[in-house]
């Protein structure tokens, strides 16, 4: 815990002087650029050291990032037979309704034809 107070203190201390919205600002400079997990390892300029201390959890986030991306290409196929299923059902969706309306048109010309003809006006 005294570990984490500090980090506070010094936290506090960079807002105070404004340090902490350069530090923000910087950071996010270099990170525009950064899109998967080698970009990150460019701009960070590891030694050898530091790459061989971190191997395993650069190994982890380069293999997740190798699942994201398949996720990622399975989505969008899935979007893509969706947004094509949808598209014929809309169509089919337009031929049904003309249908209707046909069907509805008939079936009003059939009931004025079966009426009794005493229910028409008649001069």
């Amino acid at each position: 815990m005294p570990y984490r107070k500090k980090m506070v203190k010094i936290k506090d201390i960079l807002c105070v002087t404004g340090l902490y919205k350069v530090i923000q600002g910087v950071a996010a400079l270099h990170m525009e650029n950064v899109k998967s997990v080698n970009d990150l390892l460019k701009n960070m300029n590891l030694t050898e050291q530091e790459f061989e201390a971190h191997r395993e959890l650069i190994e982890e986030c380069m293999e997740n990032e190798r699942k994201i991306n398949r996720s990622c290409a399975s989505t969008k196929q899935n979007i893509e037979k969706i947004s094509g299923v949808l598209r014929h059902m809309s169509q089919e969706m337009a031929v049904l309704s003309l249908s209707l309306e046909n069907l509805v048109d008939q079936a009003a010309t059939l009931s004025i034809r079966m009426m009794p003809s005493e229910k028409f006006f008649h001069e």
